[in-house]
């Protein structure tokens, strides 16, 4: 932007006192100082400044001509009407691409009026948010949190059950979560549009960036329901747009720290209950979250404990019998291979009431700490040795098929040294102690943060699909080869990216490698180019090396992930795609007009019959239309 300078009001008078004295000056022979024009302001300002010098000292200004003066002043307004008619288109263009992708989003917003695909997620979690209810999450809590804010606001309250998809939601006040989340969708319009404009300082590329946000049927799909997605992608394009914001007061563009990634660790806390087995076993396994089955029994290791006895405070190298209090069995292993882990021993309960055998007995062992040191809770991390195998009591992060109930293996591991066969006591039930206040073992906030992320990662990382679910692999995301079904029956909403943007995107990114390659060795030949268009050219590569990066890694993390995978993972990525995309806009435009049914609800006979009113659009046989 031009900033203009004005004179302070006592310069003319100065201005005023010193042309006499200069021209007496110069009557005397001596050179007199050239004082500088002020910077110009306004036409009327400098042609009567100009013409009073020329009145007083028309010799000294014979070369700066009153008809150059006014083509100095005819190129400023220029370049401030230049200026003011940029930014105007820039901000209508902003105006009206939000506007409409505020009217896509809203449209028909309560329709269908039953539960749609994972609504039943995260719906439901948004009302145990309502009712302060305690629930294991395996996502930070924030995106629920406001998914439940949103419907507390709209007088949503708490009481649907979220059972299923298709689940008609009667009288309940869903709409107002929806439009929470279809407003974030849209904001995705301008947030695209601003920050391609602060990559490439070019409104056309801007425009189009973000019309291939708007005109992409899956973004528009997964903003109209109750999901975690279009909160993602707006904090995504938020953090996006700041991070460019800020960089373009230093007038650089620098990838530094914009995407965050979830501290990896591995801490369970176990819990074990019956599964499968014959009358006098059953399987032993552990997941991560806190319930009734967490509670053992300490036995001696001949006899069961007397409850009227002093109690008696167990310590490093004590045997123990550990009895489990919901089904009466003892802890107890053997040497035979576990089920996924050959190289363990089985990890089983047995015997009835606490009685059992000789391979119920353990030995307690605190990390690090002599025979004889009292165990405490919460504080001391344990081993649970085997008395006659010489195994300890593990667990890990590999899940067990369905016959298991898909939950984690528990076995003893012969390697007594692996960090998986560390344990703790959380809390101690017994009249005979002393109350104590558990606030003097409460970790500190950053064991907290890194313990809950470290949880939820794990359960995140072991999710598996349901029986029937369709699912994909990130090869087919960008090739937008199969999509998601969002409801069935007679309202049908599928998830599908628009292929026509899709596809450009790919051929976009593949041709831009093409063509950085062929400039970059154009200056490295230093061949002759015009200097403003190799300086526009370097900000353009510069803007997609940006975009390329930002592409890649909200995409290629989930290539090495064994976790179930869906088709929506990958809108994050393609937001970045898009922006590096932008032209024919008209061939994308129709392509949505042609796919807008799957957002808004397909009905009548299926696709694959010739009668189906998305007959004609199904290109590749995977979409389910």
């Amino acid at each position: 932007m031009r900033a203009h300078w004005k004179m302070p009001s006592n310069i003319p008078t100065k201005i005023k006192q010193k042309y006499p004295e200069e021209k007496n000056r110069e009557n005397d022979g001596k050179l007199s100082p050239n004082i500088p024009p002020p910077k110009i302001s306004s036409e009327k300002t400098i042609l009567n400044k100009h013409e009073k010098e020329v009145d007083r000292n028309s010799s000294d200004d014979s070369d700066m001509s009153l008809t150059k003066v006014k083509e100095e002043v005819q190129l400023e307004k220029e370049r401030e009407d230049a200026f003011t008619s940029s930014s105007r288109t820039y901000y209508t263009l902003l105006v009206l691409m939000t506007m409409i992708a505020l009217a896509l989003r809203l449209h028909n917003i309560e329709i269908p009026s039953h539960v749609c695909w994972d609504e039943t997620h995260f719906g439901k979690m948004g009302s145990w948010y309502i009712k302060r209810t305690f629930f294991f999450d395996v996502h930070p809590p924030l995106g629920k949190m406001l998914i439940g804010l949103s419907g507390y606001l709209t007088g949503y309250d708490g009481e649907f059950p979220f059972g299923k998809p298709g689940d008609q939601y009667g009288d309940t006040k869903y709409v107002g979560m929806r439009v929470f989340c279809a407003l974030l969708g849209a904001a995705l319009v301008p947030l695209s549009y601003m920050s391609t404009w602060l990559l490439t300082k070019t409104i056309m590329s801007a425009f189009f960036a973000s019309l291939f946000v708007l005109l992409d049927v899956g973004t528009l799909t997964l903003s109209r329901h109750i999901l975690l997605d279009p909160i993602l992608m707006f904090f995504i394009m938020a953090a996006t747009y700041c991070k460019l914001k800020f960089l373009s007061y230093q007038n650089k563009v620098k990838f530094v720290g914009l995407f965050i990634i979830l501290l990896i660790g591995f801490t369970t806390v176990s819990d074990l209950w019956r599964l499968l087995g014959d009358p006098r076993q059953s399987m032993v396994t552990t997941y991560s979250h806190k319930d009734d089955n967490n509670y053992w029994i300490l036995n001696y290791p001949h006899n069961l404990a007397d409850p009227n006895d002093e109690p008696q405070i167990v310590k490093s190298g004590d045997l123990v019998r550990l009895q489990h209090y919901t089904s009466k069995r003892n802890l107890h292993s053997h040497k035979e291979p576990a089920p996924l882990t050959k190289r363990h021993y089985q990890l089983s309960g047995y015997g009835e009431n606490g009685n059992g055998d000789a391979n119920d007995i353990w030995i307690v062992q605190i990390d690090g700490a002599p025979v004889g040191v009292p165990v405490q809770t919460a504080k001391s991390k344990l081993r649970f040795i085997h008395y006659h195998v010489r195994c300890a009591v593990s667990s890990h992060d590999k899940r067990l098929p369905a016959w298991g109930f898909e939950q984690l293996e528990a076995s003893c591991n012969p390697n007594l040294r692996d960090s998986n066969t560390l344990w703790n006591v959380e809390e101690v039930e017994d009249e005979r102690l002393p109350n104590a206040n558990f606030e003097l073992y409460s970790p500190s906030f950053m064991e907290k943060f890194i313990e809950s992320h470290s949880v939820m990662t794990q359960g995140n990382s072991g999710l598996k699909p349901k029986e029937g679910e369709i699912t994909s692999r990130p090869w087919q995301w960008p090739l937008n080869i199969r999509g998601q079904i969002f409801s069935g029956g007679e309202h049908r909403i599928y998830l599908l990216g628009n292929p026509v943007i899709f596809w450009l995107a790919l051929g976009l990114m593949a041709l831009f490698l093409v063509q950085y390659c062929v400039f970059a060795v154009k200056v490295q030949r230093r061949l002759n180019e015009a200097k403003v268009w190799r300086e526009h050219k370097r900000r353009i590569f510069s803007a997609c090396w940006w975009l390329l990066l930002g592409w890649a890694l909200h995409y290629l993390p989930f290539w090495p992930m064994t976790r179930v995978l869906y088709f929506h993972h990958y809108f994050p990525a393609f937001l970045f795609s898009a922006m590096i995309s932008g032209k024919l806009s008209v061939i994308s435009g129709y392509c949505f007009y042609l796919f807008y049914p799957m957002t808004y609800g397909m009905s009548g006979p299926l696709a694959s019959q010739e009668s189906g009113m998305m007959h004609k659009v199904k290109w590749l046989e995977h979409w389910d239309l």
